[in-house]
């Protein structure tokens, strides 16, 4: 509305909850998706895409700028690569969107333990905007369902149960507390973004990681 109001482009990122999952075109002026992550999905390859919706009024401008500036230098090789690795794009979402689903859920139930570390999990589905995001799903199909994504965050209740947390954590992580700190963000949220793994293999491993922040504020009250 304000867009329209106002006439500026609504461009959407939708890399995080996926093509798959949610479709944005309709509403969106440009939707732009990162096809390195969960498209590829073999961290062998990079590309991009844009999207255009035929229905904007600005569609037509939009077209032209493509039209005249835009140049397509992408190498032959990297797209061989990226069509053969999107082949089983839809499977590979589907078990991503239900590890996350099933880790957000047993992560979500430790919110009310009072013995738990766990401050708030953010996630669509445990969000109260969760609705918002309903709208713009995808219709099931028969060779995919549609869910919420791979990414998700976890916030401990101090910076030290999160260093914990992720010191014990069996998966790789980039450290960048140093760079949280310097931009006054959260240092007690962690983001993940999960993989392909067995589920059980995770849950085992985040149980462990918790146990080891919660072990923290047994120190703390002895």
């Amino acid at each position: 509305m304000l867009a329209d109001e106002y006439d500026f482009l609504l461009v959407v990122d939708d890399t995080i909850g996926g093509f798959c999952n949610i479709d944005l075109l309709g509403v969106a002026d440009v939707v732009v998706t990162s096809l390195t992550k969960t498209f590829s999905g073999y961290a062998d390859v990079m590309g991009g895409s844009v999207s255009l919706n035929p229905s904007s009024a600005r569609y037509p401008e939009l077209k032209q700028i493509f039209a005249t500036s835009y140049s397509n230098d992408y190498f032959e090789g990297d797209a061989i690569v990226l069509k053969r690795n999107s082949r089983d794009y839809l499977s590979r979402s589907a078990i991503l969107n239900n590890n996350a689903a099933r880790l957000v859920e047993y992560l979500n139930a430790k919110v009310t333990d009072p013995r738990s570390c766990v401050r708030r999990v953010y996630y669509p589905t445990t969000q109260r905007s969760l609705s918002n995001y309903q709208e713009w799903m995808r219709n099931p199909a028969a060779e995919f369902t549609p869910g919420y994504g791979s990414l998700f965050s976890v916030e401990l209740n101090t910076e030290e149960h999160a260093i914990a947390f992720c010191d014990n954590l069996n998966i790789l992580y980039v450290k960048k507390l140093e760079i949280s700190r310097y931009f006054d963000l959260n240092t007690a949220q962690v983001r993940i973004r999960v993989g392909l793994e067995d589920i059980e293999l995770l849950l085992a491993d985040f149980e462990v990681a918790l146990e080891a922040a919660d072990a923290i504020v047994e120190v703390k009250e002895e």
